[in-house]
């Protein structure tokens, strides 16, 4: 099975072939060479060293324990990544990854000239850190790019500390965009087939300008150990600049907050609410005093725009939110049964992300189309189930109890435990009540059946195909 190792990128450039029939192109403005391109660009990036705080095993016998007197100091770790300089006074931008763990951090330059480094604000939930160095005099810094604008085939250059070696390029082409690798609920990543390793991360994606569109940030991989396989990963710098203004003004992310859960709307879902065409966001949860349960944000409701923006997908609906200004309503368009309409909560700051080693948010799972049968049984909420289950004091709704292997409700990610709190639009206290509407969409020929799942993960819908040829 493949696994995404958060590690280090970087990229290969390659022209491909003409074919002899290709008609002539026209004739290329001069471009500045990839040689003289790498010299104006490189000296701003840097290595970065870091020694790990010493981490205790994870069980201990007696038998473990050091004799009285003894001592027995745990073996210092080295880690390494890379960075670039944003500020001639000494600011450098790398992944958290990179660094979150490190009691010391150490940067070189390209000349070889060494020095201590301190972290700028707390950690964010982006993967990206700020440090300090206090140069002797200004360093020469990168230009950020506009990840906005990058397309999928242009060429670009990734330079960084593989394997500790320091000032390696490589280079490539951008391979896909707006990649979800499941580290936040607003992943955005531009892929590149750069050939990128472990040390890697932290370091800049270069367009041809020379300019800064991406932080190198993970690759897949099939093992921790494992290097490129042409399948890399970068942190678009667009989304990077939000992060990077927020530390340097407050010290941390003031990132917005609406109090919901969200996921893209999928055909099968759309088809199971009446929507029509795929688009906007559903929410799967409100949460109780939040801004968007005080504006009437609804559960099933559908987000078709924020502002002036009309997000393609539920992680750009997130990031719209936490770019958004605080203390301020921003403008929601929701399709409810039908109908548009128009809310307005006021944005309010997200909690601070403090813990590194803490998940993030949750992603809500969403499901592929699988032929329909029950496969799974329900109980309703008593005493015994809840503590079985160890389902939260007052939720309401009704736990799975089994779940079939090899059914859509497996495949849709039901598992047991689960609390169904809506079949459609209407809450379900008994498993009669989902049975009983279950089979009225049935008969009603309605494709897909609606549920509002609780789980470990948060609040999420799931669709369930009604027919066998649905």
């Amino acid at each position: 099975m493949r696994r995404v190792v958060v590690l280090m990128l970087a990229c290969c450039l390659a022209a491909p072939a003409r074919a002899e029939t290709e008609p002539p192109a026209a004739k290329p403005e001069p471009q500045m060479s990839v040689a003289d391109l790498i010299a104006g660009v490189l000296p701003a990036v840097v290595n970065v060293s870091t020694v790990l705080a010493p981490r205790p095993p994870m069980t201990r016998t007696a038998q473990d324990l050091p004799a009285e007197g003894s001592s027995q100091p745990p073996a210092v770790v080295h880690g390494f990544g890379s960075g670039f300089i944003i500020d001639g006074s000494g600011i450098i931008v790398t992944n958290r990854h990179v660094v979150e763990h490190a009691i010391r951090i150490t940067v070189t330059l390209q000349d070889n000239t060494t020095l201590r480094a301190t972290r700028i604000g707390r950690l964010s939930r982006a993967d990206i850190a700020l440090l300090q160095v206090k140069p002797a005099g200004k360093l020469p810094t990168l230009k950020l790019g506009d990840s906005d604008q990058v397309r999928v085939g242009d060429k670009v250059i990734a330079i960084g500390n593989p394997l500790g070696l320091g000032g390696s390029v490589s280079s490539g082409i951008v391979s896909g965009l707006n990649r979800d690798i499941r580290t936040t609920p607003f992943d955005d990543f531009i892929q590149t087939d750069a050939a990128i390793n472990h040390g890697n991360s932290g370091g800049p994606l270069f367009d041809r300008r020379g300019e800064v569109i991406g932080i190198n940030t993970a690759i897949y991989s099939p093992t921790e150990t494992s290097g490129s396989i042409g399948i890399s990963f970068a942190l678009p710098i667009n989304d990077a600049k939000f992060v990077i203004d927020q530390t340097l003004q407050y010290g941390r992310v003031r990132a917005g907050w609406l109090g919901l859960s969200m996921q893209s709307v999928t055909p099968d879902i759309a088809e199971a609410i009446g929507l029509g065409i795929p688009r906007g966001s559903i929410v799967a949860g409100v949460e109780a005093g939040g801004p968007a349960a005080e504006a009437g944000v609804q559960e099933g409701d559908v987000i078709m725009s924020i502002g002036t923006m009309t997000p393609r997908d539920s992680r750009a609906l997130w990031r719209a939110i936490a770019k958004a200004p605080l203390g301020k309503p921003i403008e929601l368009t929701v399709w409810r049964d039908g109908r548009v309409l128009t809310v307005s909560p006021t944005v309010r700051e997200m909690a601070p992300f403090v813990d590194p080693d803490a998940p993030a948010d949750s992603a809500v799972r969403t499901v592929a189309a699988v032929p329909f049968t029950p496969g799974f049984q329900l109980s309703a909420i008593t005493p015994e189930t809840r503590t079985k289950y160890k389902i939260a004091p007052g939720q309401k709704g009704v736990v799975v109890t089994e779940v079939a292997p090899d059914s859509p409700a497996t495949e849709r990610g039901l598992v047991v435990g689960d609390v169904i709190l809506r079949v459609g639009s209407a809450p379900v206290a008994k498993p009669a009540d989902v049975t009983t509407r279950i089979k009225a969409a049935r008969e009603r020929k309605e494709q897909f059946m609606l549920l509002l799942v609780s789980g470990p993960g948060g609040q999420r819908f799931v669709t369930l195909p009604l027919h066998p040829d649905g």
